[in-house]
């Protein structure tokens, strides 16, 4: 069994947090998987060119930041992926942010391509009764899955579907599946695009694209959604490079992506963290796309650097700037905590993160023995450091990290 989900999909196995099933900190219910690089090639489309010669390498193992990067190419050579997969500390819920970069390495005619999917085409088997799409304004499509008993595409108004607007998503949510030992039911799965820029051929898309892949496993009809391109007849969004195919990508084209995967409790009685939006939210909302428009514009995340360089805004990565202050910056928006990176760090001792309040700046001290909440890696290419903190962010803040003899414990 572990070998065939294992070839089944990339994430298997995905479990809601600080939710109860039979009991607290106990075990849960699985919530289906998801995917990277679905892709088929035009005379081929039997044949799933899965990735190949996947490379891994551990840059960071916790306990604030995890960071996983994987390579590889697909089976046919033709597609590069390097795919960055970083969780974080938290007291809410599953978040997993994937940072996806594919890289064109010749023409592509194909019969299916997406480059992130919920869930997967052999691990849904959920009973998700209903799927949805927004943005943070407000829902595109809510609508029930039906029992289509089926594979595939219903037809090509199910491929390049525009998601419109600031943090748009995907939901799968109302589970059905409630007869399993550990039900599975008390848990909802979706993702929010936070960026996505595509160069095909020279045409830039900044909009994210969604197809619409139906699955039946184990006797169950769901849908499932992949993040792919636009879709229509001749390409014309494309122009030249596409020579007027309807399903072509030129070689040299790239597609980056980043992904926050979201897997939030579905049932409030069940939910025993201490997240206070959670605690807030009425019970209703765990059980509709409203908890979906919280996570996607409430996790929004601007941040503005006063002193380093922003290397990344979700999740937040800064570099320091050599001296006792190495960074200062601005943070809005966020749930739950939200990891921050601080790299190029000349030594790993003595640094304090600080926030500032009504009364001026005070050090964040989260600690429960000595220093055991700050997450310290060593960064051999450069032979600095990274420190990376999880603060509870809410509203607008700001922060700094500095060097003082008197923190060196």
């Amino acid at each position: 069994a572990a070998l065939f989900f294992a070839l089944a999909c990339w994430l298997a196995y995905v479990r809601p947090f600080l939710v109860q099933s039979d009991q607290a900190w106990g075990w849960t219910g699985n919530v289906g998987g998801a995917d990277f690089l679905r892709y088929t090639t035009a005379t081929e489309p039997y044949w799933q060119r899965r990735l190949a010669r996947v490379r891994s390498h551990y840059a960071a193992v916790g306990p604030n930041r995890t960071d996983v990067r994987y390579s590889g190419l697909s089976t046919d050579g033709r597609i590069q992926a390097d795919i960055r997969v970083q969780m974080g500390a938290t007291d809410d819920l599953v978040r997993v942010a994937y940072d996806l970069d594919y890289s064109f390495l010749d023409d592509v005619p194909y019969d299916r391509l997406a480059f992130f999917q919920v869930a997967a085409d052999h691990y849904g088997d959920n009973g998700f009764a209903r799927y949805a799409a927004g943005n943070a304004a407000g829902v595109l499509f809510d609508e029930p899955v039906p029992d289509h008993s089926t594979t595939g595409y219903l037809s090509d108004d199910e491929r390049g579907i525009p998601l419109e607007g600031d943090a748009p998503w995907v939901m799968l949510y109302d589970n059905q599946r409630d007869w399993d030992s550990l039900p599975e039911h008390y848990a909802d799965v979706g993702f929010v695009v936070r960026a996505f820029a595509a160069d095909i051929g020279g045409t830039l898309i900044t909009t994210p694209h969604v197809n619409l892949q139906r699955t039946f496993n184990g006797g169950m009809s769901q849908m499932a959604f992949e993040l792919g391109l636009p879709h229509e007849d001749g390409s014309s969004w494309c122009g030249t490079p596409c020579g007027g195919e309807t399903r072509f990508v030129p070689a040299g084209s790239t597609v980056s992506a980043t992904i926050e995967y979201l897997v939030p409790p579905a049932d409030k009685d069940r939910y025993y963290g201490t997240a206070g939006y959670l605690l807030s939210l009425p019970a209703l909302a765990y059980r509709s796309t409203d908890m979906m428009l919280e996570l996607a514009s409430g996790g929004a995340i601007e941040v503005e650097v006063d002193h380093g360089t922003l290397l990344q805004a979700w999740p937040v990565e800064v570099a320091a700037i050599p001296g006792p202050l190495a960074a200062e910056l601005t943070m809005t928006g966020g749930r739950g905590f939200t990891s921050m990176t601080f790299r190029g760090l000349n030594r790993p001792d003595g640094w304090r993160l600080e926030v500032e309040g009504d009364a001026g700046w005070r050090v964040v001290d989260q600690s429960v023995w000595g220093n055991d909440f700050w997450q310290c890696d060593h960064e051999p290419d450069s032979g600095t450091w990274a420190l990376t903190f999880s603060v509870a962010n809410e509203g607008t803040t700001r922060y700094r990290l500095g060097w003082s003899a008197t923190a060196i414990r």
